[in-house]
């Protein structure tokens, strides 16, 4: 070998030591950054044990890899829109900032699937150096068909989940029709096993007492309960249950409403079940205003609520009224009704005299595109 090829030889090998010597130093890098991780990570996950709801780890007890995730990523909340934390075909999480209207954006982006059940919770405290609350929004989408509900067999329920519900029931809704029990929670059960297997007793126990004040109400019940929260802090708890609501987008609408009306959502459990005939909503809202004050009942914002809620029966979210007014905040649901059931009235007026002058969609232009003298005629 020439002394030039040992030169060049001896250039290779050193430039391959310099190399090794560089990836090993990446790699204890790389070893220490995992080390530094895993440390935040046990921080992090300790303070999500200290700042949320006792519920949210039960609830959340099939979901380990969610939660580790959410450890990992909590820092990154800051500086994303949502920390996507379990995306698939029926299940969706995130984390995100709770700021207003943060649940109805949110929302807005699955107005067009079904869900089958939604949760969202807040932290007690603000992320550590962020200065913000903590928002985790879950959302299943695997409602059952009615033929399903209506031709299923009997169900085997454990014994000790039956049980525990009806203890619940009895302590919490002592006047509730027991004779219902059975057949509601078969009911609750067929449409969504896993809530009924994970969640406390006084949730299920909660559902199946609405459910039944929503039969008893003819499909439409809504009432207010002051509560202390777990920290002894005052909240509004909002239980509103409807029989056959809109099926896509309902949820969106309700959301809609309380943001509108300046009502903060701390936590939320809503299913949508389906009777075997028809879809049932069944909606536990736990919330405070957005300046900290409870939504009393018989006060002027309980009355607003109620009426904007009971609204959603005959607005529809497809309506000009409602994309054009209501969302843009130019009229209240109950204005946007009033302002359909005018153009309803001068077309069927109009139209009985000169039906080829007066299409219906020329007189509903006539009241959209003049806002300023619908809100005369309405207010």
């Amino acid at each position: 070998m020439t002394s030039k090829s040992v030169r060049k030889s001896a250039s290779l090998q050193d430039r391959e030591d310099a190399v090794n010597v560089e990836d090993e130093a990446l790699h204890r890098r790389i070893e220490s950054r995992f080390l530094d991780q895993s440390r935040k990570t046990s921080e992090n996950l300790r303070w999500l044990y200290n700042n949320m709801h006792p519920y949210f780890f039960i609830t959340m007890k099939e979901e380990e890899e969610a939660i580790i995730h959410l450890a990992e990523r909590l820092p990154d909340v800051a500086n994303e829109i949502e920390v996507v934390l379990v995306h698939q075909q029926k299940k969706q999480m995130i984390a995100r900032l709770d700021v207003p209207g943060s649940i109805y954006d949110t929302l807005k982006t699955l107005k067009q699937r079904e869900i089958s059940y939604a949760e969202m919770s807040h932290s007690y405290t603000p992320i550590p150096g962020v200065g913000k609350y903590l928002e985790i929004q879950r959302y299943e989408f695997d409602r059952k068909s009615h033929e399903e509900i209506a031709q299923a067999g009997g169900v085997k329920i454990p014994g000790a989940i039956k049980g525990n519900v009806q203890a619940a029931m009895k302590g919490l809704y002592p006047d509730y029709e027991f004779s219902e029990f059975d057949a509601s929670l078969k009911l609750l059960w067929l449409n969504n096993a896993s809530y009924v297997r994970i969640s406390p007793p006084e949730r299920v126990a909660r559902v199946l007492w609405l459910y039944q004040q929503g039969k008893q109400h003819d499909g439409l019940f809504f009432e207010v309960e002051i509560k202390e929260d777990e920290r002894h802090h005052e909240e509004s708890r909002i239980l509103f249950s409807v029989g056959n609501p809109h099926q896509k987008d309902f949820l969106t609408q309700v959301s809609e409403i309380f943001q509108r009306l300046g009502i903060g959502v701390r936590r939320s459990y809503c299913l949508i079940i389906s009777t075997g005939v028809h879809p049932y909503f069944l909606g536990n809202f736990y919330v405070l205003t957005h300046d900290g004050k409870l939504v009393e009942k018989g006060s002027d914002l309980f009355r607003k609520l109620q009426n904007e809620l009971y609204n959603t029966q005959i607005l529809s979210t497809s309506s000009v009224s409602y994309t054009d007014f209501v969302t843009n905040r130019i009229l209240t649901g109950e204005e946007a009704s009033l302002t359909n059931a005018f153009a309803a009235f001068c077309h069927t007026f109009l139209a009985h005299k000169e039906p080829d002058r007066f299409d219906e969609s020329v007189v509903t232009k006539a009241f959209h595109s003049n806002p300023d003298i619908t809100l005369r005629l309405i207010r």
